[in-house]
């Protein structure tokens, strides 16, 4: 759920950057734990989120906050086969 009084929210975006397209995912819950890890996470979607960052050349960021977590993945806008 929400931080306190609020409904949970999440919002995704998609914005092209330069020569990169940027992808964030936020929510507007408790946030992450302090030893939160993405490749030792047991969670599939966020161990899947992580591959496809490494198959599209891309980066994986995130943070927590009083607000919620935040992911951004951030990658090339031309992922063709070189």
């Amino acid at each position: 759920s929400g931080t306190a009084g609020q409904s949970s929210r999440v919002i995704v975006s998609m914005h092209q950057m330069d020569e990169n397209w940027e992808l964030v995912v936020q929510d507007n819950g408790q946030g992450l734990p302090d030893s939160f890890d993405v490749p030792t996470s047991h969670s599939l979607g966020l161990r899947i989120v992580d591959m496809l960052s490494q198959q599209l050349r891309g980066r994986l960021e995130y943070q927590s906050t009083d607000k919620g977590a935040e992911f951004r993945l951030l990658f090339p806008r031309d992922v063709s086969d070189e």
